[in-house]
């Protein structure tokens, strides 16, 4: 079984200073592993860089804390594996209160 993006991030508006999720879920061959990788435009995101922002290890979700002005932009997702690799994007519109 090819891994594939089956639940992509779908755009969004987040009010500032809230927490959102993007999602990332793959169809993938349970024996087969996968890692995420998240992009906001070209720069990889990690949570030594920004420790408001984490992978979840499990079904590849990217959870920002305390949404800000600056987290605005295009999201990426990378799924790499032996089976296949798949990306998708989704928009993040920040709204101030």
């Amino acid at each position: 079984m090819r891994t594939r993006i089956v639940h992509p991030p779908q755009s969004l508006s987040a009010i500032k200073a809230s927490r959102v999720t993007l999602d990332c879920g793959v169809e993938r061959d349970p024996s087969v592993v996968v890692t995420w990788h998240w992009f906001v435009s070209t720069n990889e995101i990690s949570s030594s860089s920004d420790p408001r922002m984490s992978v979840n290890s499990v079904d590849g979700g990217l959870t920002i804390r305390s949404v800000r002005n600056t987290d605005i932009g295009r999201y990426s997702c990378f799924v790499v594996s032996i089976a296949g690799n798949d990306s998708a994007s989704a928009e993040l519109e920040v709204i101030g209160l």
